[in-house]
């Protein structure tokens, strides 16, 4: 097994200076972002985050340029909900960060709600594996977010993942 992995955030928000806000704290705390999705409309996925956050829902993903240690990615939830309360209003979220990663043969997703296809990690955090690659595909699972079946989100994670690899062959593991 390779303990280092490609850190990924996907980042849900309505006010792009709070998303680049955002982005640039990570980059302090995690290194600098090599990779970053196009933004995509997230309303025409779910209406879940509708009464939270209100519509004109927009997502990118983030990839990181250092690989993480897949033991940190408790850690890293945690932190990341820390920002989004900063950032909160009203007891509201203005945007939710989604950590996750990827290994050669799948990404990785981090979430504090428990569901039968997840798994407990520590401190009330669970992983799923969302997707599988295989060859230059991604396979898609039955709790698959909408959003992760689309070209936009594939291209980018078959990308981010051509380019952990590269790593990982530079690391000789």
């Amino acid at each position: 097994m390779i303990r280092m992995v490609k850190l990924i955030v996907a980042m849900m928000y309505k006010n792009l200076n709070i998303f680049n806000n955002v982005k640039k704290y990570l980059e302090e705390i995690y290194g600098p972002v090599d990779e970053e999705s196009e933004e995509y409309d997230f309303d025409k996925f779910t209406r879940y985050y509708e009464k939270e956050f209100g519509k004109n829902l927009k997502k990118r993903l983030l990839s990181f340029e250092h690989l993480i240690d897949r033991e940190d990615i408790v850690k890293i939830k945690l932190n990341t909900m820390n920002i989004e309360q900063k950032y909160m209003i009203n007891n509201k979220r203005q945007i939710n960060i989604d950590p996750g990663y990827i290994t050669v043969t799948s990404l990785i997703l981090t979430s504090k709600k428990e569901r039968p296809h997840r798994v407990y990690l520590s401190k009330n955090v669970f992983a799923e594996v969302t997707l599988l690659f295989r060859k230059n595909s991604c396979i898609y699972l039955p709790w698959t977010f909408p959003d992760y079946k689309t070209d936009i989100v594939c291209k980018f994670l078959l990308k981010v993942r051509k380019k952990y690899l590269q790593q990982i062959r530079n690391l000789n593991v």
